[in-house]
């Protein structure tokens, strides 16, 4: 079980520690001359960004109108 009370504190900080590791050493760098022209970089990097912020954008638009629906057939079937 997972949030059992008699967890050990230092199991718990070496599992925050270990989730933090990666974030805080990052992705090893290239070293020298990058078979990948710059051009193509740039261009993935817009790209991804551009597709990730729709993605996002999409994933509101549809949370708030199903939240939205969820209120108001809350609002109907409520006795008052």
């Amino acid at each position: 079980m997972l949030t059992r009370e008699g967890r050990n504190w230092r199991v718990r900080t070496a599992g925050v520690a270990f989730l933090l590791l990666p974030h805080l050493i990052g992705a090893p760098t290239a070293m020298g001359q990058s078979a990948i022209p710059a051009q193509l970089l740039r261009r993935f990097a817009v790209t991804s960004l551009a597709t990730t912020g729709m993605f996002w954008l999409l994933l509101g638009t549809v949370g708030g109108f199903i939240s939205s629906r969820n209120e108001a057939g809350c609002r109907l079937t409520k006795p008052t």
